[in-house]
């Protein structure tokens, strides 16, 4: 579900979602004696880079825990891959925490019906 949320707000800057899937990557340095024509696609290629990066960047908006663990990642994409490792779950192992969580539901005492489907209901969306 995380993946999804920030893959659709990735979804309208143009080279978002390319920088995450590592497309969209930092432009080379310019050879020794560039002509004006290659200065200028660089600065193109360098801003649109810079742009998106820090925009894809700050989507990522993680606890300070988490964000230790990207601090040191300089692309996007870097930090998307990392970001998939800490947190996408082998399917075996997503299906296995939703049977225990639900295995392991127990009605509240003292709280209303509501609270208590809610919380139920809580387990299943966000499974």
């Amino acid at each position: 579900m995380w993946k999804r949320k920030i893959r659709d707000l990735l979804d309208y800057p143009e080279g978002a979602l390319d920088a995450i899937d590592g497309k969209l990557v930092k432009p080379n340095a310019l050879p020794a004696d560039p002509d004006d024509n290659m200065v200028k696609n660089h600065e193109v290629q360098w801003d649109l880079y810079r742009k998106v990066n820090g925009y894809a960047k700050s989507m990522s908006a993680v606890t300070d825990a988490v964000y230790q663990k990207i601090l040191d990642k300089e692309m996007v994409y870097e930090v998307w891959e990392a970001l998939k490792q800490n947190f996408e779950a082998s399917s075996k192992d997503q299906l296995f925490k939703i049977c225990t969580d639900f295995f392991s539901f127990g009605w509240i005492q003292g709280k209303d019906i509501a609270t208590n489907i809610a919380k139920l209901t809580g387990l299943w969306f966000n499974g």
